[in-house]
């Protein structure tokens, strides 16, 4: 995907919009996105602090845990046919 929730032109822009949790997850690239992606952006991005994911509890999102790695397995083993792009 690869495209920025804040629409700043400049560093100082975009700064400036997370500063105030100016973000907009509703153009038509998010709206391909799985919804458990999508609402985990979501959690990140929550204004209120004690309201937003925390890094341990957006690593334990399912949507990671369904996601598999090459780190799990060694170069002998077959990988799974899930990929990161089944979730996209």
């Amino acid at each position: 995907m690869g495209k920025s929730p804040f629409s700043g032109k400049s560093y100082n822009e975009v700064l400036t919009q997370n500063r105030a949790c100016d973000f907009k997850l509703d153009g038509s690239e998010y709206s391909k996105l799985n919804p458990k992606i999508h609402e985990l952006l979501l959690g990140l991005l929550e204004k209120e602090p004690n309201q937003r994911l925390t890094a341990p509890k957006a690593l334990n999102n399912q949507i990671f845990q369904e996601i598999v790695t090459l780190q799990d397995y060694n170069d002998e083993e077959e990988l799974p046919s899930k990929s990161l792009s089944e979730f996209i």
